[in-house]
């Protein structure tokens, strides 16, 4: 019984590290790809929308607003350059906060984000967090903090169909990603959680407040605007 309990916990580590190791080839092939491609999120949305068109024009991280990288970083994962592709902190305090009886908020990291939008659905489990987290991990050896940043303001969605900052600031702005100050950077930023009910357009309540508090955020957070500022540039989104 030793024997085969040993057995099965050896082939039980084998198997868990075979599978983070997979994760390793599935981000590595984003590293020769091109735009425009499909991703998950996309996917999803054409399926729900058939026959409808798509907003999406990529653009490399320098052809976007400071401001704008800013308030998304700021409203989305503030500490993004300082931790690595998941946020302890902010997971122990949004498990703290739910043990005291409050409701249990997301704290999940721009590369989880974008781990989930590029490969994976919407579905609610632990196993899709821990698909998520491999992923994040492996986004950010192979990418880096820049190029998961570019990836994630190429394919965020923004409105209904509306995918990258590009799409969403000629359309709501009538202008490039490259020109928006920060009043309209806070109100594509403010648009995150829920586009296509909280967006400039319809100006709900919901959005006006997380537009203030991404405000605040970058007041109180300047250093944001700086290290966006200082990543070095590039051709590719």
């Amino acid at each position: 019984r030793r024997r085969l309990t040993l057995a099965l916990l050896m082939a039980s580590i084998a198997g868990a590290a075979w599978w983070w190791r997979a994760g390793d080839e599935t981000v590595s092939s984003e590293l020769g790809r091109r735009w425009p491609h499909d991703w998950a999120m996309l996917t999803s949305w054409r399926a729900e929308h058939p026959g409808s068109n798509v907003r999406h024009r990529p653009v490399p991280l320098t052809l976007v607003s400071p401001d704008l990288a800013a308030a998304v970083i700021a409203g989305e994962d503030a500490g993004f350059f300082g931790h690595g592709p998941l946020d302890f902190a902010s997971i122990r305090e949004a498990l703290s906060q739910y043990f005291d009886g409050r409701r249990l908020r997301g704290a999940s990291t721009i590369s989880q984000q974008l781990a989930k939008n590029l490969y994976l659905s919407d579905e609610r489990s632990l196993w899709r967090k821990l698909d998520e987290a491999r992923l994040a991990y492996w986004l950010e050896r192979r990418l880096g903090k820049r190029r998961v940043l570019a990836l994630y303001l190429n394919i965020i969605e923004l409105g209904d169909g509306i995918f990258g900052v590009e799409s969403a600031s000629r359309y709501y702005f009538g202008t490039s990603a490259a020109a928006l100050d920060r009043k309209q950077a806070l109100s594509l930023a403010a648009a995150i959680p829920s586009p296509r009910i909280d967006n400039p357009s319809t100006q709900t309540r919901t959005w006006e407040r997380r537009r203030d508090i991404i405000d605040e955020r970058l007041d109180a957070y300047p250093w944001i605007r700086e290290r966006v500022a200082q990543q070095p540039s590039g051709k590719s989104p």
